[in-house]
Parts: structure tokens; C-alpha cells; sequence
């Protein structure tokens, strides 16, 4: 058998679940910087409408985009392009255009919140 290590199937598809998180919420943090430097706001459902454009389709289910908007909330900051950002609760609205009232964020520097 040789050097090889057994990996399991299950643990294959977790780790690519996992790195899949990853690079999804690091989308959603381009794309919230993005927004927030063209003055627009991000919320939910606005991530999970340019999912494609994203290159995860995967975030048009709202709960997938809820997740990666949660996980960059709830992180210290995050990093887009050598700049460490965090999400601000902006206000809670209805957006234009919009049927709902929803949360509205904003990337912002970190070191600006301090």
C-alpha cells in the first residue's frame, strides 16, 4: 500500500464543503466592498440575487447567503485585497424596489471603527 493515507469519502467532500464556505463568504466580502465603495448597501437577498454574477450559484438559495453574511458578521474583520474590513448594521428598511424589510450592511475599514 505504500505511503498512502486513507482518506475517507466523507472527509473529501467535507473539506470541499469547507474550502467551498470559504471562498463563498470571501465572494460575499468582495461584493460588500464593492457595493459599499459604489455607495450602495448589501443584504440578504441582494447577495443571494448576484449569486451568479458571484460565481456561486449555490448563494441564490437565501439560506446560503444568510450564512455568508452571518459568518462575516460575526468575524473580527475580514481581509479584500489587503484591507481589513468589518460589517456594519447600516439601518433596517425596506430597500427600493424591495417587498421586505431587511437588514442593511456596509463594509467599512476596520480601522476606521476605532
Amino acid at each position: 500500500m505504500g505511503m498512502k493515507t486513507a482518506v475517507t469519502t466523507t472527509s473529501i467532500v467535507a473539506f470541499h464543503a469547507h474550502t467551498g464556505r470559504d471562498t463563498q463568504r470571501q465572494s460575499v466580502a468582495r461584493f460588500a466592498v464593492q457595493e459599499t465603495k459604489a455607495g450602495r448597501f448589501v443584504w440578504i437577498s441582494k447577495v443571494s440575487e448576484n449569486a451568479a454574477n458571484l460565481g456561486h450559484p449555490e448563494l441564490s438559495q437565501k439560506s446560503a447567503a444568510s450564512r455568508a453574511m452571518k459568518e462575516l458578521k460575526d468575524l473580527d474583520g475580514f481581509m479584500v485585497d489587503g484591507l481589513e474590513y468589518v460589517l456594519i448594521h447600516c439601518n433596517t428598511s425596506k430597500p427600493t424596489g424591495g417587498k421586505r424589510i431587511v437588514q442593511i450592511w456596509a463594509a467599512v475599514l476596520k480601522s476606521s471603527q476605532k
